[in-house]
């Protein structure tokens, strides 16, 4: 039996990895030495490798068992019961277990030494991982090691020829190098290459097959090796060499990965395109214009020194981010640029502040995360370099690292310009400085880093804001363009090209032509240069011809309209009809309670009065119903707002997440937001609407009628998001003082049932249809998270409560604590007080504050801070993962300190180095009074902790630091999936 040639390349593809990887460790020329900051080989890099070590050697083992045998039980298959357990393996086979064999038992010497480095290395530090090495092993043992990994890789080689010159076609092979298979495909083509010049030997080993015994094949191939000896060392290496660049792809994509975040390009992608008549003036200057702005063709081409930022600014509404967005994608901005880069290559990037938007969007780690991430994309070749402790972390195996802070982005973007600035200019475009959040003094810092970027004669930055007394101060006296003050020409062939387009209006311009044209001028003089204002005329404008309003008509809608936008949207509030008002307050408080993307279908199930009809009907055949939906909504959502609120398209390619519902503009939810406006709104809805137990319910009807009909594995990403969604509403209305019903608690249980189904369960032969699919259902939620948390075959041993606790909720907890008053003390694996301390074990993107309610709650049932878990103790552990994120933790010690003190009140232990860890976490004062706590010393009112405000802290605790208060695309439900890596 022919072995495959993918399969026999995935076994390829593990071993040379693991090979790779552990000649590194222990080789002299290669080695991994002390870190690029400085800091030297520690335990804690002894367990990352062993930790790697142990999966390279699981995916070897896996990679034999489900690739080799793959032919071999779908033979068996097809054969009598009584020969499955008899038939043999075939030689191929044979051969290919015995190489992975001998890097298991390598992998398992590693194991073994890594452990007893640990042990020694409690107090010992080395230069690099052979140093260490040295320590335990011989230099005759290293090299031996070092030989059977060579030998192992070489064996390999031979293997591998053997099966691809055996029966295989190259159309087989095609489909090796069009499929998904990375690195296998890569393997493919080195082989090929690297082999090039021993063709003709490697042909001769398609004889191996015709030989009746192993000896004779055994025999045979160590022949062939003996002759071969250099082109397979060539082989050998050029294989290493693959996987060790494939595995930097893989590092950099990481490095990527963890930048990105889901709304990095959404508020540039909402923005309203040019109309095709206006801003052409941006490129074709018009002598008219004269002094009041500066040339920006000339400025993209110029060379000048100390000029090397541009001001766009304007009034609210005056379309800045429209003209943004058309000049970062316009073509003849880059041919410009060009002529200023001259030889060198030219690189942009952008960001869109969004204040209405979540917290990453309009925030410094946003700003800072947007544009490296585009021009890393680029220049992914320096990601090892201006990165260096986080390429070396994942290449020696992390699988968590530290959330990104502002200060390390920071560093990072001044680095990658230090090196790619020799040969290359930059421009960066910056959309909204008025839309960052923070104070004057965190803008002025914004406005100064932006100066010191744009101080290289090699770097450009084009950015737009309001024209506050701070961006004035800063920019007002170099390049700049005031927006209203050379858009008349723009508006007045907006307004005539879109009235034009109304057949009534072609009528009225053939009969009082003169008339027409003074209309559109009132418009233009009207508008002052605020696009958004002629925007909502037209189209209010456009509505009256629909009506058959007339020249007199339509002039007398001109002039009730007021010149002020926020009055002009108040009007527009008072002509919505009575009847529709108090459904009206409802829309608007419901897309105002919410940072988070409110999606279409959430607002459709709010609004529907029979939401058990609509689930049933989802179930029976979803797209028609889907579709129903959004055009429904669409109608209703125009009439009650009067066109304040719009349905925008999104990137998702899942059917309820394909539109999503937001103010035509930051100007609108600014005027909602008044407190008069609020008031009013709250008046004709009979007081505050309780939107987020109306989210949570509309999320919950949505899981619901997942579980139903056709089930994919898009479905499972979608399910996980609206759980993700449900929790931070269900959070933010324990926040406000309110608790989850009951009955809606009881139903989110009940869908939540399909994740704690354990595996064991199928084997069982008793199954119906619904318990058949929910499985499925079970199955893609683990391959999209990993691992599972409520698989109680894991070692963590995740549960309900465990997953309430790491969201940071607690009404769910007390709930189910009640109903199980042991559950505390009962909890196998991982303690809970661990998942309230520690809430984001496995996230990289960031770290969320403890759940010190839950916490304390957890202490009052009986819960134990020192309380062993793998080794360590609870308190133990919480002291270590707050030092290796103190970074992030500085930005809001608060909450970390309250959850110290509350440990420390409940008899945490007073171990040898709690002080050392205090001290590293928190600054000094902060450090010595938790320290006279745990000693039980009286400390005066005077030594009061400074970081905690006693009417804070509860809730602060829930609030996530500034790095990215609003989770990335799934992240915080992903994470209770991931616990058992």
């Amino acid at each position: 039996m022919v072995v495959p040639p993918l399969d026999v390349l995935s076994i390829a593809a593990a071993v040379v990895q693991f090979v790779e990887f552990s000649s590194r460790i222990i080789s002299k020329g290669n080695e991994y030495h002390k870190s690029a900051d400085g800091a030297l080989v520690e335990n804690k890099e002894l367990e990352v490798v062993a930790s790697n070590i142990e999966e390279l050697s699981m995916r070897l083992h896996q990679s034999l068992d489900s690739k080799a045998k793959q032919a071999l039980r779908k033979n068996l298959e097809h054969s009598p019961k009584s020969q499955r357990e008899t038939q043999p393996l075939s030689m191929e086979e044979q051969a290919l277990r015995a190489v992975v064999d001998t890097c298991e038992v390598l992998a398992s010497d590693l194991l073994e030494a890594l452990e007893r480095l640990k042990l020694s290395g409690k107090s010992s530090r080395w230069k690099s991982f052979r140093q260490a090495f040295k320590t335990i092993w011989t230099k005759e043992k290293i090299e031996a090691m070092l030989a059977k990994l060579g030998q192992a890789q070489q064996q390999l080689v031979v293997n591998l020829l053997v099966v691809l010159s055996s029966t295989h076609t190259e159309s087989e092979f095609q489909k090796i190098e069009d499929s998904n298979a990375r690195l296998e495909s890569k393997l493919l083509a080195t082989i090929k290459d690297s082999g090039a010049s021993i063709q003709k030997e490697i042909e001769k080993l398609s004889t191996v097959s015709t030989y009746q015994s192993v000896e004779q094949k055994e025999k045979f191939k160590s022949t062939w090796s003996s002759r071969n000896e250099n082109g397979l060392s060539r082989m050998a290496l050029a294989l290493t060499e693959a996987a060790r660049h494939d595995r930097s792809n893989v590092i950099n994509t990481m490095v990527l990965d963890s930048i990105y975040f889901t709304q990095i390009q959404e508020r540039r992608s909402n923005i309203r395109e040019a109309h095709h008549d206006t801003f052409k003036w941006v490129f074709y200057p018009r002598s008219k214009f004269g002094g009041r702005w500066t040339n920006l063709v000339q400025w993209f081409q110029d060379d000048k020194g100390g000029q090397n930022v541009y001001w766009i600014t304007g009034k609210a509404g005056s379309s800045k981010s429209t003209l943004m967005r058309y000049l970062y994608e316009a073509g003849q901005t880059k041919k410009y640029l060009k002529i200023w880069a001259g030889g060198k290559r030219l690189l942009t990037a952008c960001c869109f502040f969004w204040n209405p938007g979540n917290a990453i969007q309009k925030s410094l780690n946003g700003l800072l995360r947007a544009l490296l991430h585009e021009l890393l994309i680029e220049t992914h070749q320096y990601i090892k370099l201006v990165a260096p402790w986080r390429w070396r972390s994942l290449e020696l195996g992390s699988k968590a690292l530290e959330p990104w802070t502002d200060s390390e982005l920071l560093n990072v973007l001044k680095s990658l310009f230090q090196h790619i600035l020799v040969d290359t200019r930059i421009c960066l475009f910056i959309d909204g400085l008025d839309e960052f959040h923070g104070t004057d003094d965190t803008r002025e810092d914004l406005i100064n880093m932006l100066k010191v970027f744009a101080g290289s004669e090699n770097a450009k930055i084009c950015l737009s804001s309001r024209p506050w007394n701070i961006f004035e101060d800063a920019f007002g006296h170099g390049p700049m363009l005031r927006l209203e003050d050379l858009t008349r020409g723009d508006i007045q062939n907006y307004v005539d090209n879109k009235l034009t387009q109304h057949s009534r209006f072609q009528v009225l311009k053939r009969r009082h032509n003169a008339e027409c044209k003074s209309l559109v001028t009132s418009i233009v003089d009207k508008a002052s240069g605020v696009f958004l204002w002629v925007y909502l005329v037209v189209r209010s404008l456009t509505q009256g011809l629909r009506d058959e309003d007339g020249l007199v008509d339509l002039r007398r809608r001109l002039e009730l309209i007021p010149a002020d936008l926020e009055l002009y949207f108040d009007q527009m509030l008072s002509t919505i009809d009575p009847f529709y008002l108090p459904r009206s307050s409802q829309l608007f408080q419901l897309v105002l309670c919410t940072e988070r993307r409110l999606s279409q279908l959430t607002l459709s199930f709010i609004h529907e009065d029979k939401p058990q009809v609509l689930i049933h009907s989802l179930k029976k055949d979803r797209n028609a119903t889907v579709h129903d939906m959004y055009n429904s909504t669409s109608r209703r959502v125009n009439a009650l707002s009067k066109g304040l609120i719009e349905i925008n398209p999104t990137s998702s390619i899942h059917l309820y997440f394909l539109y999503s519902v937001n103010f035509l503009h930051r100007t609108v939810r600014d005027f909602l937001t008044m407190d008069e406006v609020r008031l009013k709104l709250e008046t004709y809805s009979g007081g505050a609407v309780p939107c987020h137990l109306q989210l949570c319910t509309a999320i919950l009807a949505q899981l619901q009628s997942l579980r139903g009909g056709s089930w994919t594995a898009t479905d499972a990403e979608s399910f996980l998001r609206l759980l993700d969604e449900f929790i931070v509403y269900a959070l933010a209305m324990e926040m406000e003082g309110a608790k989850l019903p009951q009955h809606v608690f009881a139903k989110l249980m009940e869908q939540m049932e399909i994740l704690s189904m354990p595996f064991e369960w199928a084997k069982s032969s008793r199954q119906s249809w619904e318990d058949v699919r929910a499985l499925d259902m079970r199955l893609d939620l683990q391959q999209i998270t990993s691992a599972h948390w409520a698989d109680v075959t894991k070692k963590y041993k995740n549960n309900h409560l465990s997953f309430f606790i790491s969201a940071g909720l607690l009404d769910p907890v007390k709930t189910l604590i009640e109903n199980g008053r042991d559950a505390v003390c009962k909890k196998k694996g991982r303690p809970l007080l661990d998942y309230a301390l520690r809430r984001d074990l496995h996230v990289v993107t960031r770290i969320s504050n403890p759940n010190s309610r839950a916490a304390r709650l957890l202490l009052e049932c009986g819960a134990d801070p020192n309380q062993m878990y793998e080794e360590k103790t609870v308190w133990h552990k919480f002291l270590s993962w707050m030092r290796d994120n103190k970074n992030s933790i500085a930005a809001s010690p608060g909450p970390w300190v309250e959850a110290t003190v509350l440990m420390i009140e409940h008899e945490a232990d007073n171990f040898p180095t709690v002080g050392v860890f205090l001290r590293e976490i928190f600054d000094a004062g902060t450090a010595k009074r938790l320290t006279k706590m745990l000693a039980k010393e009286d400390y005066g009112l005077d030594e009061q902790l400074p970081c905690i405000d006693p009417q804070q802290s509860s809730v602060d605790s829930q609030q996530q630091p500034p790095i990215e208060t609003v989770p990335t695309f799934f992240s915080s439900v992903r994470q209770f999936f991931s616990w058992g890596q």
